[in-house]
């Protein structure tokens, strides 16, 4: 119903019994690919919606993404003609830079007014076949350009400088970041194939599979977290892999061996633990917990960028 009301164009297929599970997969390529063949993408829409991380995945027809604002969050671009009122209405968010091709379906190269988050531009006097859109802080300006620009992807380094357990490499940068005692991650969440490849933007944002990465914060006092450990087989998916820890959990073997009741009765009270974990992790864990606002694929952003999580 919400897609149809978006008018987003798609194929809606029940198959009774069948619930989430892996051969759903290779059935549904079958419908998928007939639907594509019954379907035709339009020479040239007059309206275009955007949603990436990279300028890499920006490209549509008449309109290139080259800069997003703040990499590692979503960014977003929607662009309308409006024929009637030779206007073309765009709003964006966290965006940078993009370009648009002066010759517009509808409006031609001329005698049209462009509305860009709001303001009014008039099409620049200087000749070129796409118009560039740069902004600064809060203001946007508006040049020519000869030809497309595109968007030049930095990389961040190579295979040969990641750690080889890439998994507690980042998990230590989230416990920095966070400022916790402890921080919990799906060892599935780490993408094994980025370990053979340049470290791009996009490699980066691959890394974890899951879109809601979130970190929560709760605090619990160190029996709570050793009775969470002992029974997160009850509230972790097995077939999700392991559980990632930082610092690792200590083996049985030399872990210290707790004194007689009277001693811990003399003990002060306990600190509480500063525990991260990714919001997926928040619904299977059994105690209360406060998301933070910071999500794993800007921090990684960041720390990357910065050479941190290479160097650690």
């Amino acid at each position: 119903d919400r897609l149809e009301e978006l008018g987003i164009a798609h194929r809606y297929v029940r198959l009774p019994g069948r619930g989430h599970e892996s051969s759903l997969i290779s059935d549904a390529l079958l419908l998928i690919g007939e639907w594509i063949r019954c379907s035709t993408l339009p020479e040239d829409p007059k309206e275009i919606s955007l949603r990436l991380y990279t300028p890499s995945h920006g490209a549509a027809w008449w309109l290139q993404v080259l800069q997003v604002r703040t990499p590692g969050d979503l960014a977003g671009i929607d662009a309308i003609v409006d024929e009637e009122e030779g206007i073309l209405r765009i709003d964006t968010s966290n965006l940078r830079s993009f370009a648009i091709r002066r010759d517009l379906p509808g409006l031609g190269e001329n005698g049209y007014i462009i509305e860009l988050d709001g303001e009014d531009f008039d099409l620049p006097e200087e000749e070129g076949s796409w118009l560039q859109f740069e902004r600064e802080r809060r203001t946007w300006t508006l040049s020519a350009r000869d030809s497309r620009p595109y968007p030049t992807i930095p990389e961040f380094g190579v295979a040969s400088h990641v750690p080889e357990c890439i998994s507690q490499a980042i998990a230590r940068t989230l416990r920095n970041r966070m400022d916790a005692d402890v921080v919990l991650i799906p060892e599935a969440y780490v993408a094994p194939e980025v370990l053979h490849t340049h470290w791009t933007l996009d490699v980066v944002l691959d890394l974890f599979l899951h879109p809601r990465d979130e970190l929560h914060i709760a605090e619990l006092t160190p029996d709570e977290f050793d009775k969470l450990m002992e029974t997160r087989a009850d509230w972790f998916p097995r077939w999700w892999d392991e559980l990632v820890t930082c610092p690792p959990l200590p083996d049985e073997e030399s872990a210290q061996p707790a004194g007689n009741d009277e001693e811990n009765a003399e003990e002060p009270e306990e600190e509480l633990l500063r525990i991260a974990f990714p919001a997926l992790l928040a619904d299977k864990i059994p105690h209360e917990s406060a998301p933070s606002g910071i999500t794993i694929r800007r921090t990684l952003v960041e720390h990357i960028a910065s050479g941190q999580l290479l160097r650690e």
